[in-house]
């Protein structure tokens, strides 16, 4: 029995891909929750008194907020909404994940347009449709990733081959287009 990469006491059943390792359930939400503060708090994406609006556009949309909720509680000036459309007033933070963010570079790198050779911080940002979509089974919510077509799709299909053998390629792609950015 493979023990937990955290608490080194219970099973380890679900793999961390950016370690190539594997964690319990409850180490892994809380592993994941710290990735997601660490995002937040790193690149200063909420103040201490904000109202934050998640806009709802598709249920994958529900695990950002229930994050969201989650750090709330442990902010006491943070304030978080929900709603299908922008509402004035309320600030909106990017969705984008670390699969849509190593998708967007590669894409602009290989159709050599430079304006997608952008990170836009966000508080997914250190997450990956893998982590999303295992994190929401955890909590009992529904995540699918998104269904990419045409060239984005075969950059998908690329990412994921290569992530089997390159442990943690798309955290590499993002950290090399920031690493060149600045």
């Amino acid at each position: 029995m493979m023990l937990c990469v955290k608490c080194k006491r219970r099973k380890g059943e679900i793999l961390i891909k950016s370690l190539g390792k594997y964690a319990c359930p409850e180490c892994f939400k809380k592993i994941i929750f710290k990735r997601f503060s660490k995002a937040i708090t790193i690149n200063k994406l909420i103040g201490k008194k904000e109202r934050i609006l998640v806009v709802i556009k598709n249920s994958n949309d529900y695990v950002l907020f229930y994050l969201m909720c989650l750090l709330a509680k442990k902010h006491k000036g943070l304030t978080v909404y929900s709603a299908k459309k922008r509402v004035k007033g309320l600030r909106t933070l990017n969705q984008e994940n670390l699969t849509d963010i190593a998708i967007r570079i590669l894409t602009g790198f290989l159709k050599n347009k430079k304006e997608l050779l952008k990170v836009k911080h966000g508080p997914l940002e250190l997450l990956s449709d893998y982590d999303l979509e295992t994190y929401a089974r955890l909590v009992g919510l529904k995540y699918e990733p998104v269904k990419r077509r045409g060239f984005k799709a075969d950059v998908l299909e690329l990412l994921n081959k290569l992530e089997k053998t390159r442990i943690g390629i798309l955290y590499s792609i993002k950290g090399l287009i920031e690493d060149i950015s600045t």
